[in-house]
């Protein structure tokens, strides 16, 4: 189980790392498409975003073709709470982007390529649920056999973080000592002191 759990978790990492990156790219892309949106962080993953995305493609030539309207009217179909305001600023600045010197073609393939790295992105979001979801259940196997693993507590620690926790030590009598432990895990902090000298832990 132990082995299983850590595998698991070097697994979560990589997955996680990968989707940063893709977030890292689609953000970049993002600006090259539509250089005038001045979005909040994380908009494009939120209800908002995802409407712009599956409606539009994020392409500001066709919001500006639709029409004020009809974009605030087929967002709201999917992001029902969209402020008003918010949808008056894209569209503003959907507006400005598509008055750039730049062919439709350009702006097609940069949109499909848009297209590719979402759902590149949604895979590896789903992924790494999954593997949470695993490594939680591994945990709860874990417990069940070994009854003094510490148990989840709302609020303070998740099964999660158990989880990864137990991933990196292993077997918590593998080590000779509490001391050990905190070595192990980088926490033996010490004073610098020197004769007169005191320095910060």
């Amino acid at each position: 189980d132990y082995g299983e759990l850590k595998h698991l978790h070097r697994w979560y990492i990589q997955t996680d790392e990968d989707r940063k990156s893709l977030r890292c790219r689609i953000n970049t892309l993002l600006v090259q498409i539509w250089p005038d949106l001045k979005p909040q962080k994380d908009f494009y993953y939120g209800l908002t975003g995802r409407a712009l995305q599956e409606s539009y493609g994020c392409n500001p030539q066709r919001i500006v073709e639709a029409g004020r309207k009809r974009f605030e009217t087929r967002i709201r179909k999917t992001a029902p709470r969209a402020w008003a305001k918010t949808l008056r600023q894209l569209f503003d600045a959907a507006e400005a982007s598509a008055r750039l010197p730049r062919s439709s073609g350009i702006v097609t393939a940069m949109v499909d390529q848009l297209a590719d790295l979402n759902a590149q992105y949604q895979d590896r979001h789903a992924c790494r649920e999954g593997i949470r979801g695993r490594m939680e259940e591994v945990y709860r196997r874990m417990k069940q056999q070994e009854p003094r693993l510490p148990d989840p507590e709302p609020g303070v620690i998740s099964a999660f973080a158990l989880a990864r926790f137990f991933a990196e030590t292993g077997p918590l009598d593998d080590f000779s000592s509490c001391s050990q432990l905190l070595k192990f895990a980088g926490l033996n902090i010490r004073e610098r002191k020197s004769g007169t000298y005191a320095g910060s832990n």
